[in-house]
């Protein structure tokens, strides 16, 4: 399963230009029986990545050090813990159909001391242009 893994259209272009101007890393949650395969794939794709984060206990995405400036992601809860606790000054996240209906905060902006907002991303392209834009 963790071996034979897709990607979405513009994944593999947007990763590449986006290493053109950035430091591309992976953080990704995965049980600990699958990081071998999960390198391997990796390994496979070829990606000009500057490092990989598999995260075996569930631990939040923001726990990995250094932090980063733009994180994506497709899980609402993994968005509002970096949005909360990464120190990025953007976050993505990635419209799935299982995110549909995530709301952004409803914390007023002044209590929310200059957090980022999650920010709804619908290609991996309008994602790298949001990077280029910081």
């Amino acid at each position: 399963m963790f071996r034979h893994g897709h990607l979405y259209t513009g994944a593999i272009e947007a990763i590449r230009d986006l290493a053109t101007f950035a430091e591309v890393s992976v953080i990704t949650h995965r049980p600990k029986k699958a990081v071998t395969d999960t390198l391997a794939w990796l390994a496979f794709q070829a990606l000009p990545l500057s490092g990989v984060h598999l995260l075996t206990n569930e631990e939040p995405k923001s726990s990995v050090r250094p932090g980063f400036d733009a994180y994506l992601d497709d899980r609402p809860e993994n968005v509002i813990d970096l949005c909360e606790n990464s120190g990025a000054r953007m976050v993505g996240l990635m419209v799935r159909p299982w995110n549909e209906n995530y709301r952004r905060s409803m914390v007023p902006e002044p209590e929310r001391k200059g957090l980022p907002f999650a920010e709804r991303v619908k290609t991996w392209s309008q994602f790298v242009e949001k990077v280029r834009a910081l």
